[in-house]
């Protein structure tokens, strides 16, 4: 009887304090929608997976058509392949109307990694010369990656000719900023699943050569070995030399960097062939002091190697590189090579 009591007396004070709660709020409320929200609505969300969308490029309203602008990233894919073997996932493009009418943003998984300059309605100029003040052609400058661009107007293009003046497209100028951007951010655009899938295909024309690498080489260091190589410009198309050298030096090395430079040295021929002008190589040679300098600070640990000089040292060092690369910034293509 006891239990019973107690059992009704709390029923009741639950009861009670249910209607106290409610008594101020009589039924469902209206959410005001007079205002503009930001908030997102996405449909079948669940349906989704959890990913981002990896190149998108930002034009200018009216900026360029949408034929041409499909037909150039196309282009653009196709090249960035044949000079770096590399698969660009697709690229999107949208226009913006916060931006002026000749600036272009890349955004690499929805976030800013880089911005151009680039005038669909000129030329670039890549050998400026005085010829091109004496004839008062109009020049428009920008800069990128601190190398100073000239662009005119394409009527002039017959002028330029003339005086040896050595000129590009737009569209060329624009792939090598692009490219560049997306070689200097690669480990967000290619990683081990976009490798899983280069070797899949490359597999069907080389089974037993990928099985050998497979021995000794996981995946995880064969994307980072090509990570590496395309961070320094260097194609990895030739990847039957690639995988020739990884069977080779893998199982001998363990340090990815150290794998890495193997890799380079079987590729020299064609590192070579890549930054030659006219036959000729652009070197700066580094004295014995700055090769001392820079091999008495690199240290082995059982994470691989890596540069740690004092401070002193790495400010002179840089300084006397920034004072030789300063005076050939103009030079295209530049290498670097030991001098003993």
């Amino acid at each position: 009887m006891t239990a019973l009591f107690y059992y009704k007396k709390v029923v009741e004070k639950e009861k009670s304090l249910s209607e106290s709660d409610s008594s101020g709020y009589t039924g469902t409320f209206d959410i005001d929608n007079s205002h503009d929200s930001s908030l997102a609505m996405i449909e079948n969300l669940d349906a989704i997976s959890s990913e981002t969308v990896p190149l998108i490029l930002l034009f200018a309203e009216n900026k360029i058509s949408a034929n041409d602008m499909e037909g150039l990233i196309e282009r653009i894919r196709s090249q960035f392949f044949i000079d770096y073997g590399v698969r660009l996932p697709t690229i999107l493009y949208r226009t913006s109307n916060e931006l002026k009418v000749d600036d272009i943003v890349l955004l690499i998984n929805e976030v800013r990694a880089d911005s151009f300059n680039i005038y669909f309605d000129k030329v670039c100029i890549t050998d400026e010369n005085g010829d091109i003040d004496a004839l008062g052609i109009p020049v428009v400058s920008t800069s990128y990656n601190e190398r100073v661009i000239s662009w005119v107007d394409v009527s002039y293009t017959e002028n330029l000719t003339n005086i040896d003046a050595k000129i590009k497209s737009a569209q060329d100028e624009f792939y090598h900023q692009l490219s560049q951007a997306l070689l200097n951010n690669i480990n967000e655009i290619f990683g081990i699943q976009e490798t899983k899938n280069m070797l899949d295909q490359f597999e069907n024309r080389y089974p037993d050569l990928l099985k050998e690498v497979f021995r000794h080489v996981t995946i995880q260091r064969i994307s980072e070995v090509l990570q590496r190589l395309l961070g320094e410009n260097i194609s990895v198309r030739n990847l039957k030399l690639i995988m020739e050298s990884l069977a080779l030096w893998a199982p001998r090395e363990k340090d990815v960097i150290t794998l890495v430079e193997h890799v380079r040295a079987s590729l020299s021929r064609y590192i070579c062939s890549k930054i030659a002008v006219s036959g000729e190589i652009k070197v700066v040679m580094l004295s014995g002091y700055i090769e001392d300098a820079i091999r008495k600070g690199i240290r082995q640990t059982s994470g691989g190697s890596f540069l740690n000089m004092d401070i002193e040292v790495s400010d002179e060092v840089m300084e006397t590189l920034a004072h030789a690369l300063r005076e050939l910034r103009n030079a295209k293509k530049i290498s670097f090579f030991w001098y003993q």
